[in-house]
């Protein structure tokens, strides 16, 4: 017999051991999750996520009209996980983790679509064009955490486009922090600016409408 064996039959032992069986009376199945004893599908499932820890914004992330392969960027980027400069480093795959747009903070998540300079200016012109300008990130911001407390400020006809903004604005970021890194010609704030105007106008035309009061194709 193995160790691990006789691990698991010294453990079943001490769960049963003191226990009285009853003559006569047949054994039978009692699903100790529920109070009358009976098993539950639905109850078996959400046991499986019991002590989980619940990510900011991912509810939010899900609900937001976008294709999926930005939402599947955006929530990379919201567990830290995109191939930053910084992650880079830390893995040992690069010397330097300077933000290929600013060169001026190490290059992570937050910096990248929050708190950069050039993302900041972005986002200045972008929501000034609608009126958001207040929601301006600052200079110590992380995304998440703007994101949520930023939508909170906006009324409910709005939210959901500005969520959309959000999604298409890093995106959009995150293309041109991939130009600069692989050798491409940087592009311009101004740049950047048309071309979120552009992949917004076609996100419209796709069927995102809720991103259409944020935007004038």
């Amino acid at each position: 017999m193995s160790a691990t064996f006789i691990t698991q039959f010294l453990r079943v032992w001490e769960m049963v051991d003191g226990t009285q069986l009853q003559q006569d009376v047949p054994d039978k199945l009692v699903w100790n999750l529920t109070t009358d004893g009976v098993y539950s599908s639905s109850l078996a499932y959400r046991a499986c996520f019991h002590g989980r820890v619940q990510m900011l914004g991912v509810a939010e992330l899900w609900a937001t009209a976008a294709p999926p392969k930005v939402k599947i960027f955006f929530w990379l980027a919201l567990h830290r996980r995109l191939w930053t400069a910084a992650r880079r480093r830390r893995h040992g795959l690069q010397a330097n983790d300077d933000c290929v747009l600013c060169s001026q903070e190490p290059e992570t998540a937050d910096h990248l679509f929050a708190a950069c300079v050039f993302t900041r200016e972005l986002w200045h012109r972008l929501l000034q064009r609608v009126g958001f300008q207040f929601l301006c990130p600052n200079g110590d911001a992380d995304l998440v955490n703007w994101w949520l407390a930023s939508r909170r400020e906006i009324s409910s006809g709005f939210r959901k486009g500005f969520d959309s903004l959000v999604l298409l604005a890093s995106w959009e970021t995150w293309k041109e922090r991939n130009r600069r890194t692989f050798g491409g010609a940087p592009s311009s704030v101004a740049q950047v600016l048309q071309g979120i105007q552009q992949e917004g106008a076609e996100w419209v035309s796709a069927g995102f409408r809720s991103l259409a009061p944020l935007f004038t194709p």
